[in-house]
C-alpha cells in the first residue's frame, strides 16, 4: 500500500446504487483518487448522470491490478454475490481497500477488513471486529465487542450489541436489533425492525418482535 500523503486509485466494482453511497465516501477521502466503476452490465467508457465512469469489466480490473497504486472495493449490495466477485477480484491479484466514512465513528482498537465499507453515521465501539467485504451501513451501530463476520451487512439504523456475532453472509435488515451476546449465524436475515432474542442457526429467515423464524 502506497504511504499516506501518496495518492491512491480506487475502483469500484459494481454500478448500483451502493456503488453510489462508496463512489462519494471515496471522493471524500484526501489521498484517493476515484477511477471509476467496473461493470459487465454497461457500456465501457459509457459516463452515468452522476458522472462516474464504466470503466469496463473484468478485464479492465486484471490490467489494473499490475498497476501498484491500485486498490479495489466490492460494492454489491447482495452478500453472497459480493462475495463471490470479491473472489473473482482476487483471483486476477488485485488489492482490496477498506473504505470508511469521514463521519463514521470508530474506536482505535477496531480491526477492520480490506474491502470492507463503513458509512456515514456508523458506530463501531472498541473491542469490535469486522472482517472482509462487510457493510456497515449508514447510522448502524456495533456495541463494544461485537464481531461481523466476513461479506455480512448491517442495514442503516440497525445495532448489534454488545459481544454479538453476525455470521459470515448475513444480513441485519433497517432498524433490527441483535441484543447483546446471542450469534446469527452465517447467510441469517433479520427482517427490518426484528429484535433478535436468541441465538439463529445459519440461513434462517426471522422476523418481528420478538424475532422468530419466517414459516
Amino acid at each position: 500500500m502506497a504511504s499516506s500523503d501518496q495518492v491512491v486509485s480506487v475502483i469500484i466494482v459494481g454500478a448500483g446504487g451502493h456503488a453510489c453511497v462508496v463512489a462519494d465516501v471515496v471522493r471524500l477521502h484526501p489521498t484517493w483518487r476515484l477511477l471509476g466503476l467496473i461493470s459487465s452490465d454497461l457500456p465501457k467508457n459509457h459516463h452515468r448522470p452522476d458522472g462516474l465512469a464504466i470503466l469496463g469489466g473484468m478485464e479492465v480490473v486484471a490490467t489494473l491490478a499490475q498497476q501498484p497504486d491500485t486498490v479495489a472495493v466490492v460494492a454489491i449490495g447482495h452478500c453472497a454475490t459480493r462475495l463471490r466477485v470479491a473472489d473473482e477480484v482476487a483471483g486476477v491479484g488485485m488489492r482490496f481497500v477498506a473504505v470508511v466514512h469521514a463521519q463514521a465513528i470508530v474506536a482505535g482498537d477496531v480491526t477492520i477488513g480490506a474491502g470492507t465499507v463503513v458509512a456515514a453515521g456508523a458506530v463501531i465501539n472498541p473491542r469490535c471486529r469486522v472482517a472482509e467485504h462487510v457493510i456497515i451501513n449508514t447510522g448502524a451501530l456495533l456495541e463494544s465487542g461485537a464481531i461481523v463476520e466476513q461479506g455480512a451487512h448491517v442495514a442503516p439504523g440497525a445495532i448489534i450489541g454488545a459481544g454479538a456475532v453476525v455470521g459470515a453472509g448475513a444480513l441485519v435488515g433497517v432498524g433490527a436489533i441483535v441484543t447483546a451476546g446471542f450469534t446469527l449465524g452465517p447467510g441469517v436475515v433479520v427482517g427490518v425492525g426484528a429484535v433478535v432474542e436468541s441465538d439463529v442457526p445459519r440461513d434462517v429467515t426471522v422476523v418481528g418482535r420478538p424475532a422468530l423464524a419466517l414459516r
